[in-house]
């Protein structure tokens, strides 16, 4: 059966928008859930837009967008006047709140895999480099006995440095080709935020994993 929410501050359904978020207006937007479950987003006309979060955590304003259950809402500004929620919300925070802790377990176990990837490439990475330099040590001793005649002691030190730093350089340029960046699962960890829009702190490993916001007590059900 079609679902139709209104959102905004003259509205208090399942998600209740206080006076505090000046920049919600008062019929903001709405969500269709339609028969075959496909998730619009429209906004109201309001004063100061209606965004969805991107994967890489901007905001787009939209008029009128196709959403998931789980998609970010950012009514007006993001900051204490504008107001941030999962779609699935509107279902009420039983069932809104149970899209929302899925996505942040799975999302968790993505982090944690590419954390893992990203220390043993590391690794492999520091063996690498003192492996090379090894080597050019070895080639620089190996082009001196046969060098020896033809150039000065100078050159020949000149060479065995750079046949030390060279097989480290190529080998890092190669890494960083692969290896994962950890500053962005910092930045991604740091997203995993409480589904709750009154709290939205930032949830540690044990809460996603209990499916409990240990502050708001915010849980799946």
């Amino acid at each position: 059966m079609r679902q139709e929410f209104t959102i905004g501050r003259d509205y208090k359904g399942t998600i209740m928008i206080d006076d505090t978020h000046r920049a919600v207006s008062r019929e903001h937007a709405k969500i269709i859930i339609e028969d075959n479950d496909t998730w619009i987003l429209q906004d109201a006309g309001s004063s100061n837009g209606t965004f969805v979060q991107q994967p890489d955590g901007t905001l787009r304003r939209v008029t009128t967008a196709q959403i998931r259950p789980t998609t970010k809402i950012q009514l007006g500004p993001p900051d204490v006047n504008g107001f941030c929620f999962p779609a699935s919300l509107v279902l009420g925070p039983n069932v809104g709140y149970e899209y929302a802790w899925r996505e942040l377990r799975e999302k968790l176990e993505v982090i944690k895999a590419d954390k893992k990837s990203f220390i043993r490439k590391a690794k492999i990475w520091g063996w690498a480099q003192k492996g090379s330099a090894a080597v050019g040590c070895v080639v620089g001793i190996c082009l001196q006995g046969v060098f020896d005649d033809s150039m000065s002691p100078n050159a020949i030190l000149n060479l065995n440095r750079a046949l030390m730093v060279a097989p480290g350089l190529l080998i890092a340029g190669a890494a960083a080709m692969f290896m994962p960046d950890g500053e962005s699962i910092k930045e991604r960890r740091a997203k995993l935020r409480c589904p709750n829009p009154n709290c939205r702190r930032v949830l540690s490993d044990d809460e996603i994993s209990y499916g409990m916001c240990q502050l708001c007590k915010c849980r799946p059900q």
